[in-house]
Formats: C-alpha cells, sequence, structure tokens
C-alpha cells in the first residue's frame, strides 16, 4: 500500500523547533507526544508536525492499480 500527503500552503512551518502546535489546527501539542513528523528533504530546518485529529487530513492511503 502506497500512502498520499495533503500538506497545504497554509500548513505552519515550524522552523529549527517547534512551539508545540499542530502545523494544520494549530492545537498544542507536547512535544513527546507528536504523532506525526515530516522534515522537507530541501531544508532540515523546516518542520510540519501534525497531532491525532489531523492525521486522516494528511495522511490516505492511494490505491495500487
Amino acid at each position: 500500500m502506497k500512502i498520499g500527503l495533503d500538506i497545504r500552503k497554509t500548513d505552519h512551518l515550524h522552523y529549527i523547533t517547534s512551539d508545540d502546535t499542530c502545523s494544520r489546527c494549530r492545537r498544542k501539542i507536547p512535544d513527546d507526544d507528536i504523532p506525526l513528523r515530516f522534515w522537507p528533504k530541501s531544508d532540515r530546518n523546516y518542520m510540519l508536525i501534525y497531532c491525532d485529529n489531523c492525521i486522516d487530513e494528511v495522511v490516505y492511503p492511494i490505491e495500487d492499480d
């Protein structure tokens, strides 16, 4: 199974450190409880983090042909 990602231009990028908020909904997330984190390959100083409520909007399955 493959996965797709819905990263939006409106998602908040964290630079170098996290402000402990979800990149999508901005809900507070304790740093040791972040369920999903991405670092863009082009610049590892940036990071996207997502809470449990937003994961289903960001990551979705793609059916194999």
